[in-house]
């Protein structure tokens, strides 16, 4: 799947999306650099997994 994003809410939205279509077992990859977006998205599929956003923390900070 490949998915462009132009704000914050977007990519939290898009990890929602994402979130809901995961089964068990599945793995999800992030890459990219500083900045562009892997801990929101990260929060957005966890949201979506009934996981609280405030758990996910940027490995990076």
């Amino acid at each position: 799947m490949k998915f462009q994003s132009k704000s914050e809410a977007e990519t939290r939205s898009i990890g929602r999306r994402l979130g809901k279509k995961l089964k068990r077992g599945d793995v999800v990859c992030l890459y990219g650099g500083l900045g562009s977006g892997k801990t929101t998205m990260a929060k957005g599929i966890a949201s979506a997994l009934g996981i609280s956003e405030r758990d996910v923390t940027s490995a990076s900070f």
